[in-house]
């Protein structure tokens, strides 16, 4: 199973968990109010992504 994690702090201990198949999109150096409306496109493309690979597009 792939692995994508969603960071939005510079350090954070789950990358130390990440396998190296495993893929990080970090949003490094945004304040939680930057970060948040990013995150939540970043997530609907993942989803449409998802969605289109499931049930074709």
């Amino acid at each position: 199973m792939n692995v994508v994690v969603l960071s939005a702090r510079e350090k954070s201990d789950i990358t130390s968990l990440m396998h190296p198949e495993d893929h990080e999109i970090a949003l490094n150096n945004l304040s939680p109010t930057e970060a948040t409306p990013l995150l939540m496109v970043i997530i609907n493309a993942l989803c449409g992504l998802i969605d289109s690979k499931l049930f074709g597009g």
